[in-house]
């Protein structure tokens, strides 16, 4: 995934995003909270990701939420504006729980609109 092109995570990430959207609003009895949660995931991720590398830089090891987040930290103080406690919900063990992935769900979203905004879009 770290040699990924920045672009194809972009573009796989919206989608990715659309699909959870549309779990998010479905009915509660009819959602699917560890779906949501799994796939928000792998949406920051691959935000975190395709952003780093869009600005000429490969993500360094370990790679966790944290790091890729510090890492768009310093490549842009916009990212500041989320706390690395806001990635917390990802790491959460009740994957069940759809109050939960719908906050990882709109951090996700947070993440997407940093990187739709910023001076690397490809969104």
């Amino acid at each position: 995934m770290m040699t990924a092109n920045a672009s194809t995570l972009y573009v796989d990430a919206k989608k990715l995003m659309e699909k959870v959207e549309h779990e998010v609003n479905r009915p509660v009895e009819d959602a699917v909270p560890q779906f949501i949660f799994n796939s928000a995931r792998q949406c920051a991720r691959d935000f975190f990701v395709a952003f780093i590398n869009d600005n000429g830089v490969t993500p360094r090891e370990p790679v966790s939420l944290e790091s890729l987040l510090q890492q768009c930290k310093t490549i842009d103080s916009r990212f500041l504006t989320i706390e690395n406690e806001e990635l917390s919900c990802f790491m959460e063990t009740n994957k069940e729980d759809l109050k939960q992935a719908i906050r990882c769900y709109d951090v996700a979203g947070r993440i997407e609109q940093l990187v739709r905004y910023s001076d690397a879009n490809r969104l």
